[in-house]
């Protein structure tokens, strides 16, 4: 699994699976910081990565980290935090620890980068590409002798897309002379007296 930016659909499911918050508690935090009445099934879709974040919960770090993040053992909240990134191959500017940090600037960091990337997880903008996986990506060439090749696809490709051409003009003459006989048939009156299907 390649590493992606974290995004808001991890920092729902860390609260939700890890510390245990149901999606009503979400609810009620979320309706705090955006206009409009959150409901438990869109909180779903956000985590399970069908709908986008909301752009509102940028910059509320403090009020998600207070309300969901007080622990009492920080040392271990400090390890679970790093588990779940690490597990979920989940990136953000030190993800993997600063010397000074504790459980409560790490988490903050978290928040901070999580809560402001709305983008769905799967979203191209949240791959983390490094630079020695770009000596795998060359610059395609092209070499002379493979335009003559190109030139006899297109000659070949030209040739059977005028053969079906033709059949279809074909097969629309034939219904159109099936056409006609018919129409000239029903309003002949000489084949009035005879009934039709």
């Amino acid at each position: 699994m390649q590493e992606r930016r974290i995004c808001q659909s991890d920092i729902i499911k860390y609260i939700n699976e890890e510390l245990g918050v149901p999606y009503s508690s979400l609810c009620i935090v979320i309706d705090k910081v955006r206009p409009g009445n959150m409901v438990e099934p869109r909180i779903s879709e956000i985590k399970r990565g069908k709908r986008k974040g909301y752009k509102e919960l940028e910059s509320h770090e403090d009020m998600f980290f207070d309300t969901y993040f007080t622990i009492k053992d920080e040392e271990l909240g400090f390890q679970r935090v790093r588990e779940f990134i690490e597990r979920e191959k989940l990136f953000f500017p030190d993800y993997k620890g600063l010397k000074e940090d504790d459980y409560k600037s790490y988490s903050l960091r978290m928040l901070k980068y999580g809560l402001e990337n709305c983008e769905l997880p799967t979203s191209h903008k949240n791959i983390v590409v490094y630079e020695e996986e770009l000596e795998y990506i060359k610059e395609p060439t092209v070499e002379t002798e493979d335009i003559s090749d190109v030139n006899d696809i297109v000659e070949s490709f030209d040739e059977t897309n005028t053969n079906v051409k033709n059949r279809y003009i074909n097969s629309i003459k034939e219904k159109l002379e099936l056409y006609i006989f018919y129409v000239f048939v029903c309003f002949d009156p000489r084949f009035n007296n005879i009934q039709y299907l």
